[in-house]
């Protein structure tokens, strides 16, 4: 079981990854088939910054009351990725 720094990182990692997948069915990404090699791109950028956010907790709170179809918060990092991601979806 890693320790220290390494599992500092393994869990700062699955945060993002799990805040980003939230999102993503928030904001109605997660149907999406199928991926095209430049959305497939956007959604690796999108999980890239996800796991390195500072705003891990205020993201929570604010997944915690949203619905579905809301657009990402204001604060979002990734807010214009996703609606630019969900946007190239719908057309």
């Amino acid at each position: 079981m890693p320790n220290g720094v390494l599992r500092h990182w393994m869990d700062r990692f699955d945060a993002g990854i799990t805040l980003h997948r939230r999102m993503s069915e928030i904001v109605q990404l997660d149907h999406i088939e199928p991926l095209t090699a430049k959305l497939q791109e956007q959604v690796r950028t999108a999980m890239i910054t996800c796991t390195v956010c500072d705003l891990k907790a205020r993201c929570d709170a604010w997944l915690l009351q949203a619905e579905a179809g809301n657009d990402p918060p204001d604060f979002c990092n990734n807010r214009a990725l996703f609606l630019k991601t969900r946007d190239a979806s719908e057309t």
